[in-house]
């Protein structure tokens, strides 16, 4: 009807479906009554001078009365009545269109109306309330008093009665993901989902392969109409060139776009990254580390899930591991997803780990001299099994054969790693020359198995701290590192309290020693309690001698858990804020009963 018109005039909802259409999407037929009419109108019937002083004297309810009782001019009601009943069906929406809608710096959700199930008789009606969507008490607060009373379009469309609606986003708004989209649906019309009247079914969807990777709720339409739904979804971010979320309906087997608009309040460019984990470690088991898990992770999990950690490092080899936040929300789960895919190759890398943990193993009972680039290759290949061993026992899902597979190799394998790396660090300290002696915390895999071509000028830099990220070392401050890399560090509040889980039962009274390195292992007494990040086989003497154990990580199937409840001692582990709260020499209870930690 008014598609003659200049479409500036229609605002940014109805130039959206414009858009949509324009795409080949399937959107229900509409028309756009442009925001011009409304003046055409009021002109038409001789208030709008009239209604120029009302806005000025900000006396809405006038304006109110004289927009619904206006009559709309014979030719344009009849316009108007012909393209509705052009469009088919028994009833319309009719939707407003502003020009300050749905732009990348502001959406306006929520602001103008929308009415659905209008039959012919009410169209007239219901299309002045919307134009009065710029009075209404929300815009005037969400556009801090400046009305433009003639800026909205109004969009009638071919009423949908599906049996499902939602809302998908192309990325995680809140994570910022882009490895999958989000969906969100609801029986119905999508009202009660966007006002929030009810807790829709939630699936994130593999933006890859178009797969659902979870589901919370119990509503489902089929497999295919998810994989339309991505395909527009996909479709849609590409012709917009930014994150977008989606309004849809689905009914008798169909997906119908009713909405799309880019989304304006995901994260920015920053990044944040979190603790993960504090350890002591030389930069050989940090590359030995990232190593394993960058190659073997990401070949278990399709070259999708693992996420390059942070290593910030002080001049005492106390390595501080940060992941990107936003990742590390997904990695888990989705890991799990993949093992499973991919189980023939996990359980070939398994046999393989095993036959590295036999000749590990040997070694180490028969106190050999090593090929040192075999011994660090060999320990590379079983990184990857005890990484992810170190998930389980958290509430991640997952499949029966592969938390069998990992729960066997942490039973049997996983303190080889740890009794492994300390045999090689012990044994490059008796037969590394004496001139390298001191810097072995700070030399590579490369300068090791290299020593003729160390460049010992670099090397002293490392001294003071470094940091690792990427395969690269960085040897500026923290926070400039962060700064030009567009990355933050988040901090977790914990608060004063201290609780963690229960990995062996019992209490226990006593002075804390904080150990962070094997340098603090001289000021530990017999009967101390030992505070630590997490212990290694290098902390079990410390262990026999403690009364008791608390750990800042780790769960009920951690290093320190194993050994707490071999040697019988109470033990809290995955605490967040031990070693932060408590001090040398605090006298405390540990109640290994309730899972807290007291003053004595």
């Amino acid at each position: 009807m008014y598609g003659r018109a200049n479409i500036l005039d229609y605002g940014g909802k109805a130039n959206s479906l414009i858009k949509l259409q324009n795409l080949g999407l399937p959107v229900p037929s509409f028309f756009v009554i442009p925001a011009s009419l409304l003046k055409e109108i009021i002109n038409q019937n001789n208030y709008f001078e009239e209604i120029q002083q009302l806005l000025l004297e900000k006396n809405y309810q006038r304006i109110r009365e004289i927009i619904m009782s206006v009559d709309f001019p014979e030719q344009i009601k009849n316009s108007i009545l012909k393209e509705a009943n052009k469009l088919g069906g028994e009833s319309f929406s009719v939707r407003s269109s502003a020009d300050n809608e749905d732009g990348k710096e502001k959406s306006f959700a929520g602001q103008y109306e929308t009415y659905l199930n209008v039959g012919t008789d009410e169209l007239l009606k219901t299309i002045k309330k919307c134009w009065l969507s710029a009075l209404s008490e929300n815009v005037i607060a969400y556009e801090d008093q400046q009305i433009n009373l003639f800026s909205i379009s109004i969009i009638v469309q071919k009423m949908i009665n599906p049996e499902y609606s939602g809302v998908s986003f192309s990325i995680d708004p809140t994570s910022r993901s882009r490895n999958y989209s989000v969906i969100e649906m609801c029986r119905g019309t999508g009202e009660k989902l966007v006002s929030g009247q009810v807790t829709p079914t939630k699936m994130l969807v593999q933006r890859k392969n178009l797969e659902i990777d979870f589901k919370i709720g119990s509503l489902s339409i089929p497999d295919d109409a998810v994989r339309k739904l991505e395909e527009y979804v996909l479709k849609i971010e590409k012709a917009y060139n930014a994150p977008i979320d989606m309004e849809w309906c689905y009914l008798d087997g169909a997906i119908y776009v009713l909405q799309a608009r880019p989304i304006t309040a995901h994260q920015d460019n920053i990044i944040p990254f979190v603790k993960n984990i504090s350890r002591e470690k030389t930069l050989l088991e940090i590359e030995i580390y990232y190593l394993g898990e960058y190659f073997g992770i990401k070949e278990l999990t399709s070259g999708d899930y693992y996420f390059n950690p942070l290593f910030v490092v002080d001049r005492n080899s106390f390595a501080s591991i940060f992941y990107d936040c936003f990742s590390l929300e997904e990695y888990p789960p989705n890991i799990f997803r993949e093992l499973d895919k991919n189980f023939d190759l996990l359980q070939k890398r398994y046999d393989e780990a095993k036959n590295s943990c036999k000749y590990l193993t040997e070694i180490i009972n028969n106190n050999s001299k090593i090929n040192v680039k075999r011994f660090i290759k060999e320990l590379i290949k079983i990184q990857p099994l005890s990484s992810l061993g170190n998930l389980i026992g958290k509430d991640w899902d997952s499949s029966k054969r592969v938390k069998e597979l990992l729960i066997d190799y942490r039973n049997k394998y996983d303190k080889i790693i740890y009794q492994s790396t300390d045999y090689l660090v012990n044994y490059l300290e008796k037969n590394i020359p004496n001139d390298l002696k001191n810097y072995l915390p700070v030399l590579s895999i490369h300068e090791i198995c290299n020593q003729q071509k160390i460049n010992l000028e670099n090397v002293k830099k490392r001294l003071n701290g470094y940091i690792y990220y990427n395969g690269s070392l960085f040897l500026e401050e923290l926070g400039s590192f962060c700064q030009e890399n567009g990355f933050m560090i988040k901090t977790e509040e914990h608060g004063n309290k201290i609780r963690g889980a229960i990995a062996y039962g019992g209490k226990a009274k006593g002075r804390v020693k904080v150990i962070l390195s094997r340098s603090d292992f001289k000021k530990f007494d017999n009967g101390d309690i030992l505070v630590t990040a997490m212990t290694t086989p290098k902390f079990t003497e410390l262990m026999k001698r403690a009364s008791g154990i608390i750990t800042d990580e780790g769960g009920i199937t951690c290093h320190a858990a194993i050994v707490a409840r071999e040697l019988k001692k109470p033990c809290l582990v995955g605490c967040k804020n031990a070693t932060t709260i408590l001090k040398d020499n605090d006298e405390i209870e540990l109640d290994a009963i309730n899972g807290s930690v007291g003053l004595a």
